[in-house]
């Protein structure tokens, strides 16, 4: 008979805010890359200065820098606004015998 593993705690809470990762590293609930998190939520020309994502910027007195914060469930919700990969219709042909 298997025995029943709950799942990782920290797959039972979703966060209200993530915060931006590092350089060179991978935001670790959705596998985004700083850069495609980049383009997500900062006003850019990439995305017609109207990111699709939500972000806050919080600064704590003292400190330079202030931390880019990222709205998971916003993030969520444009991740699922996307198109399905196994639709033949946004299948984009690439390689040398791509015509």
């Amino acid at each position: 008979m298997p025995v029943f593993a709950p799942p990782p705690i920290d797959q039972l809470i979703v966060p209200d805010f993530i915060r931006m990762p590092g350089y060179g590293q991978r935001e670790p609930r959705t596998n985004l890359t700083r850069s495609a998190l980049d383009l997500l939520i900062r006003p850019q020309k990439a995305n017609g200065f109207k990111p699709p994502v939500v972000s806050k910027l919080f600064s704590q007195a003292g400190n330079q820098r202030p931390i880019r914060l990222i709205n998971y469930k916003s993030l969520l919700a444009y991740l699922n606004s996307l198109p399905d990969g196994a639709d033949p219709a946004n299948i984009v042909p690439r390689g040398i015998h791509a015509k």
